[in-house]
């Protein structure tokens, strides 16, 4: 039997020791799944911390998601978690929501601050985007906020046109970040924090849900080469809910390696692919631009952020 190095828990300052284990092939300890399967939890604090043995790599992990999010932002969280479009993932969703290292957890928080201070708009004219007023939010194809009318609308539209397109009901595409302008046109955010964009080699059969049957793209087997799925998936997506008349932007937000290097020619590729017009944008945007238009975070904001390594140009430093 081995064990984890002890960790000293940031909440109590107490030295936690980790329960024993089997090694496995690796000589290690099985990864951690969720609070529950942590080697090392501090049972008064309800932190976790993931079965890695170099310090460097340790996640915290919260029993109670809403720990993992700043107080401000908490309420109604659970709601809208449980309320996520993709109903098979779900729980999964909840599960990884209480990791610090969550991609959801970050785009909530962020998100939630800027509707909740009437944000969105500057920060997204800040960044170059056209955003002439507040728009509506949904995050995973939930809408945020009581008695919006027009976000509650676009759900529809959106479980109405992913039917269409052959999704099967309880596995829909969720994107992280709708903005809904009306008349002034949709903006969709495919956020990333710790991992780069899903992608699919060219064979992968679920290409032809998105590119076949329509004029979203100029070649469909430069968007198969391309290997950029997800985004694929959020441009035919955006295509569709903005219809003929009302601009559409796909905007890719993550950290700046993910636009630098070999993985921006893949991007420039992509963006090549597209039928791009003044109405039909794709945009990418780094946190660090993105959080520095932010005007006035207060302080719990700003140490979230900092706490998170988002203004870092590599956040898995």
């Amino acid at each position: 039997m081995s064990q984890l190095d002890p960790i000293l828990c940031p909440s109590c300052n107490r030295s936690i020791v980790s329960e024993k284990f089997t090694p496995d092939e690796r000589g290690g300890a099985t990864s951690a799944a969720s609070y529950a399967s942590c080697l090392r939890r501090c049972a008064d604090c309800r932190i976790g911390f993931s079965n890695a043995r170099d310090p460097k790599t340790v996640v915290r992990i919260h029993r109670d998601l809403r720990m993992n999010i700043p107080e401000p932002v908490r309420a109604s969280v659970l709601e809208i978690l449980a309320s996520a479009i993709n109903i098979r993932n779900r729980e999964n969703k909840c599960t990884k929501f209480a990791f610090e290292s969550s991609e959801d957890a970050a785009t909530w928080t962020v998100f939630r601050h800027l509707q909740m201070t009437s944000s969105i708009a500057p920060v997204l004219r800040a960044c170059g985007l056209d955003a002439p007023c507040e728009p509506s939010l949904l995050l995973w194809g939930v809408p945020i906020g009581v008695g919006d009318s027009s976000a509650h609308a676009l759900r529809d539209q959106l479980l109405s046109l992913l039917g269409r397109l052959g999704e099967k009901p309880d596995r829909l595409s969720e994107p992280d970040v709708i903005l809904e302008f009306g008349e002034a046109g949709l903006i969709i955010i495919e956020v990333k924090y710790r991992s780069p964009n899903d992608k699919k080699d060219a064979g992968y059969k679920g290409w032809g849900t998105y590119i076949d049957h329509t004029n979203a793209f100029i070649d469909a087997s430069e968007v198969r080469r391309s290997g950029q799925y997800e985004l694929t998936r959020n441009w035919r997506i955006g295509w569709e809910l903005a219809g003929i008349r009302r601009p559409f932007t796909l905007v890719n937000l993550g950290p700046a390696y993910l636009f630098a290097d070999a993985e921006g020619m893949r991007l420039d590729d992509f963006s090549r692919t597209l039928r791009r017009s003044d109405d039909r944008r794709f945009e990418r945007t780094s946190w660090d631009r993105f959080l520095a238009a932010i005007p006035f975070p207060p302080d719990w904001f700003a140490a979230y952020t900092a706490a998170r390594h988002l203004h870092d140009p590599d956040p898995r430093a």
